[in-house]
């Protein structure tokens, strides 16, 4: 892979992609990643990476999850746009996936906990995905992790940023991960993993214009990937854009 992707800024519109599950002409369903709000009682709102909305049907228990990964089905009448906006009421979940959210942390974090030390440091086998959605910054990579009496031990995953230097419409991250065993290899399994890091407040650390410039190096790839990014890209869904 090319280390000097570019971030994808815009995924394809899942709404607009959906296809009719060949059973029942009256109903749609679409798959992908979404953040959540709400909760049991007052109802939850999945909104799409790349764009789309869905309210979903009463009585859905998606407690604590903040990202998913969720396969929809929703009757055609309960889809509508307005101004370019597809949304979708009283949406079914099929089948999900939480996915893990985590927040960057400062270089001096990284530090203190001796989290920047060497034999802390595992290496990405491979950098699967990366993309950038409403608040959020996704990376997927294959890794390697620990597994003791048969179960898996997840790595712990970090995205550092340095607050105290940032240039002008520039970002900086460094993306580390720990497996909590041998980081060089030996005696480890290997498997993809995704995490989703909420990057809303970075791009206020950032000054400058309309767009940022970010540059993300991984141990074990030999170049950082470097993508320009909206600065709205920054701003989580269900929040004002930034003017």
């Amino acid at each position: 892979m090319n280390t000097k992707m570019i971030i994808a800024a815009i995924l394809s519109c899942l709404f607009i992609t959906s296809c009719n599950n060949g059973i029942d002409d009256s109903k749609e369903f679409v798959s992908g990643y979404f953040t959540i709000t709400g909760n049991k009682d007052l109802g939850y709102t999945a909104y799409a990476d790349g764009g789309g909305v869905a309210t979903l049907a009463a009585g859905t228990n998606l407690q604590d999850a903040e990202r998913a990964q969720l396969s929809l089905q929703y009757n055609k009448s309960d889809k509508q746009e307005t101004n370019g906006q597809i949304s979708v009421k009283n949406a079914q979940v099929i089948s999900g996936e939480f996915v893990t959210v985590l927040k960057p942390i400062t270089l001096n974090d990284a530090k203190e906990k001796g989290i920047l030390e060497p034999d802390k440091r595992a290496k990405v086998l491979k950098l699967l995905d990366l993309w950038a959605w409403g608040g959020y910054l996704n990376i997927g990579t294959s890794c390697y992790y620990k597994q003791e009496n048969d179960q898996s031990i997840s790595p712990d995953f970090y995205l550092i940023y340095n607050p105290e230097y940032q240039t002008p419409n520039k970002l900086d991250l460094t993306f580390v991960y720990d497996t909590k065993g041998n980081n060089e290899g030996g005696g480890m399994r290997t498997g993809n993993l995704l995490r989703s890091y909420d990057i809303s407040k970075l791009g206020s650390l950032v000054p400058g214009n309309d767009s940022i410039e970010v540059k993300i190096t991984f141990d074990g790839i030999s170049e950082p990937v470097i993508s320009k990014l909206a600065r709205k890209t920054f701003t989580k869904p269900f929040t004002p854009p930034l003017s």
